[in-house]
């Protein structure tokens, strides 16, 4: 078995080999459900020191940073109940960086895309803008 980016099975499914692998082909489905609502992808699991953003969108003057959130079923929450305050504090130090490096932007959001797969490999996806807001910081 290999190790690095797996590609999509026969059906163009998720491999289930990994969690990193279905994590992988989530991202890739969450970036052409985000193309195809007209956002440009910026950039795809940049890293800011010691924080990952999985995408960094743009749709005219506002920039998203997208967590991409993907669950195999429901027992364990749905897939956007899954952000700790954690992974939020971790996302704001990113998304200050983000702010100060990109002026022209005149929004900075955060935003999550949920995607659900069912035990019949049919998917959900949902997209939450403004998901949640910087404290102190208006969306718009």
């Amino acid at each position: 078995m290999s190790r690095g980016r797996q590609k999509g099975a026969p059906d163009g499914g998720p491999v289930q080999e990994s969690p990193r692998a279905l994590g992988d082909w989530g991202e890739d489905l969450a970036a052409c459900f985000l193309q195809g609502m007209g956002y440009e992808i910026v950039s795809r699991n940049q890293r800011l020191g010691p924080v990952e953003i999985d995408l960094l969108v743009r749709c005219g003057e506002t920039l998203a940073i997208v967590e991409v959130r993907l669950r195999s079923g429901t027992a364990r929450g749905r897939p956007e109940e899954t952000v700790s305050p954690r992974k939020r504090r971790t996302l704001l130090r990113a998304w200050r960086q983000i702010a100060a490096s990109h002026p022209e932007a005149r929004v900075v959001r955060m935003d999550i895309l949920a995607i659900e797969l069912d035990g019949r490999r049919r998917l959900s996806l949902r997209h939450y803008p403004h998901a949640w807001i910087p404290p102190g910081l208006s969306p718009f």
